[in-house]
């Protein structure tokens, strides 16, 4: 059997309808090729251990395993990195929350930054935009902590830091939000003696309502992905009340933070803001994703 009879009788074979992108990614990562080689090698004959392997990962994808866990990888920030269930799969709109956080330490070039991400995860996030610095000027003295509650996480972050050879420049700590860096503060960024030192705070934090998976096509991948990393509480809100919590519990230095929320929750946020700080020590903005919608908060704090 070629590779075009592969993508011919794939329908017949499996008796379902999906998306000949997802089939097209599975294929290529079978034969351990790129996409092109599929369609510049229709001829080709894949070995039968790897039709075998083929038609078992497309039954998984069949009942909404995502391509990413099949294949073990996502591209994010155009670089790729490793995923498997123990981590959430990155998405594009967290690429918005990379952007502003870079566009941050650009336009402040004289600031001595010290960059914490939280709910680090597959640690995309610090690594994209330590390569992305990098680009342009070395990495700016940048101090770069990634935190996650899950030591399985972490190992999947420590192994995207070396896939990346960043992984000298990012400390990675277990525990719970900022617990572990209130509990070494001092060690982590001495007390600041200049304006010119801040706290640069990242959170894609989970942020779904509590509810029952449904079955509809953009909800069944969900229940493939760590809960822990998905749903916060009643209103979605529950690890960022903690979040805020917690940020009184580092006094004397200014603090940038940038949170990923959901569509719906730009008013709840406002609400555990206001109850934790007062107006006057705040400074908020916010900033939609591609499609419209309210998707990242920049709280400035003094």
């Amino acid at each position: 059997m070629t590779i075009a009879d592969v993508l011919l009788n794939i329908e017949e074979k499996i008796g379902y309808k999906f998306s000949m992108l997802d089939v097209e990614v599975i294929l290529a990562f079978v034969l351990r090729k790129d996409k092109i080689f599929i369609f510049t090698h229709p001829e080709n004959k894949p070995t039968y251990d790897q039709i075998k392997k083929f038609y078992a990962l497309l039954r998984r994808r069949i009942k909404g395993e995502p391509v990413a866990y099949l294949i073990g990888h996502k591209k994010f920030y155009g670089l790729d990195f490793l995923v498997n269930k123990n981590v959430l799969i990155p998405r594009p709109e967290t690429e918005l929350l990379v952007e502003k956080t870079l566009e941050i330490i650009k336009n402040n070039p004289a600031k001595k930054y010290t960059l914490i991400d939280l709910g680090t995860g597959s640690g995309c996030i610090p690594i994209a935009i330590l390569k992305n610095i990098q680009k342009y000027k070395n990495d700016l003295g940048l101090l770069i902590y990634a935190v996650d509650i899950s030591n399985q996480a972490l190992k999947v972050a420590k192994k995207n830091s070396k896939l990346h050879k960043v992984e000298k420049k990012i400390k990675f700590l277990k525990g719970d939000l900022l617990r572990p860096i209130i509990k070494n503060i001092k060690y982590i960024r001495p007390s600041p003696t200049t304006n010119n030192e801040e706290l640069l705070i990242t959170a894609n934090l989970p942020y779904l309502p509590d509810k029952k998976i449904t079955a509809r096509p953009e909800e069944i991948g969900l229940k493939f992905e760590p809960k822990t990393a998905l749903f916060a509480g009643k209103d979605g809100l529950k690890a960022y009340q903690q979040l805020f919590a917690q940020l009184k519990k580092i006094p004397n230095y200014k603090k940038t933070i940038l949170c990923e929320i959901g569509f719906q929750q730009k008013n709840g946020l406002l609400k555990i803001i206001r109850r934790n700080f007062s107006t006057r020590q705040t400074k908020l903005s916010f900033y939609p994703d591609l499609a419209g919608h309210t998707r990242l908060a920049m709280i400035e704090l003094s």
